[in-house]
């Protein structure tokens, strides 16, 4: 769904983009952006060249402002709503799950009362939570 991005970022990108880089700009996993170049080479939208490990675009340019544009109407359909949710949830449980672990290994490591860590945590947990919900995605920069 977010091709478009992908093509951007492999036309615009200053040093020869790598899958690498391309998904990290692209806040993708890196094995689905993989598979998403592979398809648009299929398309013949990109090119990979194997000798610089560098992705390549035919010439054409796809400016900041073209993708802008077709950012802003794939984030009003509810399918992107529903996978930036997604993303942002695993994330904010990751984080949770992470501070609560944390906690743990610190009332059995430094023998501090269970109940005030625990709770401690808890909070921390739940604002870490809401912060990563609330947060605006990043923008993919400008070249």
């Amino acid at each position: 769904m977010r091709e478009h991005a992908l093509v951007y970022l492999a036309a615009n990108l200053p040093d020869p983009p790598t899958s690498r880089s391309i998904a990290s700009h692209a806040r993708q996993p890196l094995k689905r952006a993989e598979s998403e170049l592979q398809q648009l080479q299929q398309r013949g939208a990109l090119q990979f060249d194997p000798a610089a490990n560098a992705w390549a675009s035919p010439p054409l340019r796809y400016t900041h402002d073209a993708y802008t544009a077709n950012e802003q109407f794939l984030l009003r359909l509810p399918a992107a709503a529903k996978e930036e949710l997604e993303r942002r949830l695993v994330k904010a449980l990751s984080y949770s799950l992470g501070i609560l672990v944390g906690c743990l290994m610190l009332a059995i490591v430094a023998r501090i009362p269970f109940p005030l860590v625990f709770f401690g945590g808890l909070l921390v947990a739940f604002l870490t939570f809401l912060k990563i919900l609330k947060a605006p995605p990043p923008a993919i920069p400008e070249f």
